[in-house]
């Protein structure tokens, strides 16, 4: 029965150290993004507050969220475009050269 219990214990751990790394390392990465994008758009204090305060729930974090799938979904159309409008160039080009 006591192996039972830290058993159930070690896991419970386990989920709370997983939940708080998880959280602390996005917090890490995402609230110096938003920080930083807000002031580089907005440029004024004030200004910046306001429209986190009003469009992202008061959190840098969301911000940073935002930013970083917006990125990633810019880069994933450019590459597909890149690959739409690239492969029938590089078709074209290498049947010229052969």
């Amino acid at each position: 029965m006591g192996e039972f219990v830290f058993e159930i214990l070690g896991e419970i751990v386990r989920f709370i150290l997983r939940i708080l790394i998880e959280n602390v390392m996005t917090a890490l990465a995402l609230v110096p993004i938003g920080f930083c994008y807000m002031y580089l758009r907005y440029r004024q204090s004030w200004l910046v507050r306001r429209v986190v305060r009003k469009e992202h729930e008061d959190s840098y974090t969301n911000v940073g969220q935002v930013v970083a799938l917006n990125m990633v979904a810019g880069v994933g159309v450019v590459m597909v475009l890149g690959l739409i409008v690239g492969a029938p160039l590089w078709h074209c080009f290498h049947q010229l050269l052969h």
